[in-house]
């Protein structure tokens, strides 16, 4: 009996060391194979350069288009009134183009036939074209008709600025012809000077331009 139970004390004795054994190699192993824990700065991202301070930025200023000057108030001039000369300020500089003045003023305004200021009736415009090409007959128009009566020079008149002084002086109110492409283009002349639907846009704008240049203060 008591053999017995010397026997199973030592079995129980080694079981211990061999348990013991097993638990270091197991953990020698293991260091051997994770290695110490690195230090907490390796794992860390490397250090930035600091973000500099946000800095507002003003946005751009923004400048305003000119707005276009308001028309000059019109104060109609009295019935067969005088047609004031052509005016420099609505005038392109260098051309006798027309613009609108620096202060608002229109040429069609500042050239237009006088009129009663307290007559409300209805009224016909009535225009007479194509005056320029007979001197004679241009000069008996201007003369025996009303100031009511407006004319349209035609762009070929030879004698335009005696007729334009004539216009003037008698009141009568006066438009610009422009010549255009006529009916039947090709047998019928239509001048150097006529828009032409067959013609560039450039060509054309230069025919145009030349047109408006051969006389000064209309409507």
């Amino acid at each position: 009996m008591v053999d017995t139970m010397g026997a199973m004390a030592w079995r129980t004795l080694g079981f211990f060391w061999a348990s013991l054994l097993t638990l270091l190699i197991a953990g020698s192993a293991a260091l051997h194979l994770f290695g110490p824990h690195a230090p907490l700065a390796q794992h860390l991202p490397p250090p930035q350069h600091p973000m500099p301070a946000h800095v507002d930025t003003p946005a751009p200023a923004i400048i305003a288009p000119t707005p276009p000057p308001k028309p000059a108030r019109y104060i109609p001039r009295p019935p067969d009134a005088a047609i004031p000369a052509p005016d420099a300020a609505l005038l392109e500089p260098g051309t006798n183009l027309p613009r609108i003045s620096a202060d608002g003023r229109l040429p069609r305004q500042a050239y237009a036939a006088g009129v009663a200021p307290t007559d409300r009736r209805k009224r016909i415009a009535i225009l007479l074209g194509d005056i320029g090409l007979s001197t004679r007959d241009s000069r008996a128009a201007i003369d025996r008709l009303p100031a009511a009566v407006s004319f349209a020079l035609a762009a070929y008149a030879p004698d335009r600025q005696d007729l334009l002084a004539r216009l003037r002086t008698a009141g009568h109110e006066l438009l610009l012809a422009l010549p255009l492409e006529p009916n039947g283009f090709g047998v019928v002349d239509a001048g150097p000077a006529a828009l032409l639907s067959s013609t560039t846009w450039p060509d054309n704008e230069t025919r145009l331009n030349r047109t408006l240049s051969r006389a000064a203060g209309y409507v």
